[in-house]
């Protein structure tokens, strides 16, 4: 069983309670943010810490899942390796980057998308939450309608009810 993004050391106590413990060799995974839930999780579990991509497994990331890599003419290099070099390592950025850029055509959309990138630069790296904005915004209206709708429902909160 995966569980999947815990913010709340709270919710992981709540929720665990639906695991039976039976030394049947079962497992549960827990991803999260926060190490102080993956800690709590269980005091025989094993918390494995994610670490940034450098930059040439970045580099090969953004190629894998850039969807016409060949179309990318070396004058389109330089730009998208700054853009890659900015999101810091860090997977999902890179990932989001590569869907955005995917649809772009020519070296002249691509400085414009990291021309909007510059401006949003702190510390030296772009915010997620801007690239995901980005991808947002690149949406057609359509799909900006069912993004938007789904973006109605709230997230579900876990609780278990004891029987």
């Amino acid at each position: 069983m995966v569980v999947d993004d815990v913010w709340h050391k709270e919710s992981w106590e709540s929720l665990k309670r639906a695991f039976p413990n039976s030394k049947n060799g079962s497992r549960v995974i827990i991803t999260t943010h926060k190490e102080d839930v993956a800690e709590r999780a269980d005091n025989k579990s094993f918390v494995h810490r994610l670490r940034f991509l450098s930059q040439e497994e970045s580099w090969d990331l953004f190629c894998r899942k850039l969807l016409a890599v060949r179309a990318m003419v070396s004058a389109m290099k330089r730009p998208a390796k700054d853009m890659v070099n900015k999101c810091g390592g860090l997977p999902l950025a890179i990932v989001v980057l590569s869907g955005l850029l995917s649809h772009k055509r020519g070296l002249e959309e691509w400085q414009m998308v990291k021309d909007h990138l510059w401006q949003n630069i702190k510390d030296d790296s772009i915010e997620i939450s801007y690239i995901l904005s980005l991808s947002y915004n690149d949406l057609s209206t359509v799909l900006k309608k069912y993004f938007l709708y789904f973006g109605v429902f709230q997230k579900i909160k876990w609780s278990v009810l004891e029987i």
